[in-house]
């Protein structure tokens, strides 16, 4: 199974993420995750089996933080790492999930 994650977050600091995505490798999966990325970091990386594609930076408008998903190939599962926020992500996640 081909596994695409997306964490508005840098990977390898956030623990959940992290854990997830290489547990998912260590089953055999193909594993994605488009993260964040810091100056000075590749744009692509692979860790522990997992494919990191990594952005430029946070975007000030939090409606359009997935809109890098809309311009890729849709993966055949999502996987969402969610905590409860309170800014709209879940609104945001349905509308890119039910494409």
């Amino acid at each position: 199974m081909k596994v695409c994650m997306v964490g508005y977050t840098f990977y390898e600091n956030d623990g959940r993420v992290l854990r997830y995505a290489e547990t998912l490798a260590k089953r055999g999966e193909y594993v994605d995750v488009v993260a964040l990325r810091r100056k000075g970091q590749s744009k692509v990386g692979r860790l522990n089996g997992v494919n990191i594609y990594r952005i430029q930076e946070r975007e000030i408008n939090e409606k359009n933080k997935f809109s890098m998903v809309s311009q890729t190939i849709l993966p055949e599962k999502w996987v969402i790492v969610s905590d409860g926020p309170t800014d709209g992500t879940d609104e945001i996640v349905q509308r890119y999930t039910s494409k």
